[in-house]
């Protein structure tokens, strides 16, 4: 079995034997590959003019090994079709091609939903223009689609758009939520950086070089990454993580050996995390590792603020488990 890899700039950029393991690259297949060929449709204005895709196929006759058709957007919010070796980066680029695709053809009312996003200068300097790399970004696009996606239905839904019958349908169907889903983003958004504000005045009582002010700077970073907002769990669990975060800081201050005693039980996954995150272009690509990124918060949860509920079962064993599973 040969595979033609093509690289973000639609370029040849290797050929592979057998498909890779690894969650570190883009996966996108050649359009000269025949199986893959009727699944392909240059960047344009409308649903791609392809058959309906199919949720996998075959790439050869020879092989087993499972391909994934999908929906994608390009960098001027142009949809085209693909394939790709990775399912993950399929759904990752087929929401973008929804989201995308949904601006099109509902510009006017997207444009009046996101005119109500507004955040005071301090908020959005602190949060949304902190390093040149969060300036690539725009949260008031990245927030509406959040939103869009939200109202669009879960991540298996959104996967079954897979036709254009089927996508008209999901944006009629949609078309009442959009405006109310994107006032509740809204509104949490707002909630979360207020409560990233205190949680920032509580640090200031703590040393600067001390571990814990360290650790907590670091999640902090890890939060609010630039284009954070295209996660799907900020507007679900940013305010229990960061409700255990203010705990925890009032509990370090009175007692800082404590704080460090329960440290000691995670530091090792801590660096190993970020050692991973190192060869992981986009987060997202790799859902091994970004499951385990959000085991080891509610861990955190679990050790340093354990009255803020979990929303899974969780144990240094369970942790050691999930680890040992990954390959990094």
């Amino acid at each position: 079995m040969k595979l033609l890899i093509l690289d973000e700039d639609g370029c040849e950029s290797e050929y592979l034997t057998e498909v890779p393991a690894l969650e570190r690259s883009g996966s996108q297949v050649s359009a000269a590959l025949p199986k893959a060929q009727a699944f392909h449709a240059p960047p344009d204005k409308v649903f791609p003019v392809v058959p309906t895709l199919p949720e996998s196929i075959r790439l050869t006759d020879k092989s087993d090994d499972r391909a994934y058709p999908a929906l994608f957007a390009d960098e001027n919010g142009l949809v085209g079709a693909a394939v790709y070796l990775k399912k993950a980066e399929a759904q990752y680029r087929h929401d973008q091609g929804l989201c995308a695709l949904l601006k099109i053809q509902l510009s006017g009312l997207f444009s009046m939903i996101r005119r109500d996003f507004k955040l005071p200068a301090d908020q959005e300097k602190s949060f949304f223009k902190a390093t040149p790399r969060h300036l690539d970004f725009n949260w008031k696009d990245d927030l509406l689609s959040a939103a869009i996606l939200e109202a669009l239905g879960s991540a298996e839904e959104r996967w079954l758009i897979r036709s254009k019958a089927a996508f008209d349908s999901a944006r009629e169907n949609s078309r009442s939520r959009f405006a109310r889903t994107a006032e509740e983003m809204y509104t949490t958004l707002k909630a979360v950086l207020i409560t990233t504000g205190n949680v920032r005045n509580l640090l200031k009582k703590l040393p600067a070089n001390s571990v814990t002010a360290q650790d907590i700077t670091a999640q902090l970073n890890g939060f609010f990454y630039p284009g954070f907002l295209q996660s799907n769990n900020w507007h679900n669990d940013y305010k229990r993580y960061l409700r255990g975060t203010e705990l925890r800081l009032q509990r370090a201050i009175a007692n800082s050996r404590q704080d460090l005693a329960k440290y000691d039980q995670i530091e090792e996954y801590i660096h190993r995390v970020d050692l991973a995150l190192e060869n992981v272009p986009e987060l997202a690509l790799a859902p091994m590792l970004y499951e385990f990124v959000l085991l080891l918060e509610e861990m955190r949860l679990a050790l340093f603020a354990p009255e803020v509920r979990t929303n899974c079962r969780i144990s240094a064993a369970i942790l050691q488990k999930k680890w040992s599973e990954l390959r990094y």
